[in-house]
């Protein structure tokens, strides 16, 4: 801190450094430099000049006040702090008559990354970042993470190139100094990061929608996203918010303009017993509900009466909003009749069909089956097994045959004992 002596500088003796040191230090605080500094070796009483000089017209300084004083330990070590930009900046390094400069050397470097340590909140920190569902990353080659599949940041000027930081205050890569990035398994890794206050680095690349996705709906664009601030403490994660992705497929499409949605549907005919057994020949009409008079008149079309052909299917379309009943004009052959007679109605709303109810649920039902339509009807047995309402049925037969069989037998019986008493008559 002193030169006892004195030292020629300029057109004046220096006898200490501390002063223009200070002056020095003063004019980085106000560009809001962040200064370190270290004492070694610092004890004990210390000669401090206070010189204060004013400059001439013709260059030359002229010597106003000189004053020396000396300093004890506690008064060195604030007066080293203020030479900080923070007092917590400053640290005091103790050395041996046996210390190389080596040493030296190391200790400062150990002390100034303890700092570092102390003053940033990321130390060697690591971001996981997973592509999310239906998500792929954008690889120029296909296969591998590329230098130009992504750009990496920071704010204070550094980028990173062609995997290198470059930029930053001092043209050394900055904030990126020491950073990777690696892709594993669908994931990218951003490691090294140490970022303090205010320090941030913005990572950008692209991704697309594998071609599986459904159209018009959202997806995570990445999984479970985590930043390990520390890599001592590798358990301690901090989540990212997840942003979400869309895209609309586009479809041919057919645009009728000014016309409504109409609504369509189909009816399957079945056995009741055999939902498999498909009927044929039954003849439906579709009618429609008719507001001014209040009842179901048939649709003004050309298919208001359709016939089952051998899949059992009936199909109605452009059927306009409204209110319909299905009615079931012929029968298939062996089946009960329902002629004339309401099967179901049903409710057209803005082309969608709606409120389908069965009518006759006592000789035909109507039922879902998926998204198929079901109208069963019930089988009329063979004659012969079910008797006429009314008629004696098969209970006159059975007393007839009954009595025969009573008569056959009584005759049997009487000829067996007839010839039996032949028979003891000759053995007399």
């Amino acid at each position: 801190l002193n030169y006892p002596k004195g030292t020629i500088y300029r057109n004046g003796p220096v006898k200490e450094h501390g002063t223009p040191t200070k002056l020095y230090i003063n004019s980085l605080k106000q560009k809001n430099y962040d200064i370190f500094n270290f004492g070694i070796d610092i004890s004990g009483f210390r000669q401090v000049y206070n010189e204060e000089y004013k400059k001439n017209q013709d260059g030359t300084f002229q010597k106003l006040k000189e004053e020396a004083f000396k300093l004890s330990d506690g008064e060195i070590t604030e007066l080293m702090r203020s030479f900080s930009s923070k007092p917590e900046y400053y640290t005091p390094i103790v050395t041996s008559a046996d210390t190389s400069n080596n040493e030296i050397l190391s200790k400062i470097q150990q002390q100034f990354e303890t700092i570092l340590t102390k003053e940033n909140s990321i130390v060697n920190g690591t971001i996981e970042d997973p592509m999310g569902d239906k998500i792929n990353l954008q690889l120029g080659n296909g296969q591998t993470l590329q230098p130009s599949d992504y750009t990496l940041q920071g704010n204070d000027g550094s980028v990173m190139k062609d995997g290198i930081a470059t930029g930053g205050p001092n043209n050394d890569g900055g904030i990126l100094k020491g950073v990777k990035l690696e892709y594993i398994g669908n994931k990218l890794y951003v490691r090294g990061l140490n970022l303090g206050e205010g320090q941030k680095v913005t990572l950008t690349y692209d991704v697309k929608l594998d071609d599986s996705f459904i159209s018009n709906k959202f997806y995570d664009t990445n999984g479970r996203t985590t930043l390990n601030p520390k890599s001592e403490d590798p358990n301690t994660l901090r989540d990212f918010p997840i942003p979400k992705i869309r895209d609309v497929r586009e479809y041919p499409t057919i645009t009728i303009k000014n016309e409504k949605k109409l609504g369509e549907i189909e009816f399957i005919k079945v056995d009741k017993d055999n939902n498999k057994l498909l009927l044929k020949g039954a003849t439906f009409e579709l009618q429609e509900f008719n507001e001014d008079y209040k009842l179901y008149l048939p649709i003004k079309n050309n298919n208001s009466k359709v016939v089952t052909g051998e899949n059992g299917k009936i199909s109605y379309k452009d059927l306009k909003d409204g209110k319909y009943q299905l009615i079931e004009a012929v029968s298939p052959e062996d089946y009960q009749k329902i002629t004339n007679k309401p099967i179901l109605t049903f409710e057209v709303v803005k082309g969608s069909i709606k409120n389908i109810i069965a009518v006759n649920k006592q000789i035909s039902e109507y039922h879902e089956e998926g998204d198929k339509h079901l109208i069963t009807n019930t089988h009329i047995p063979p004659k012969g097994i079910i008797p006429m309402t009314g008629g004696k049925g098969i209970l006159s037969f059975i007393l007839i045959g009954g009595a025969m069989m009573s008569i056959a037998g009584g005759i049997y019986i009487w000829k067996r004992y007839k010839k039996s008493s032949d028979m003891s008559i000759k053995k007399d």
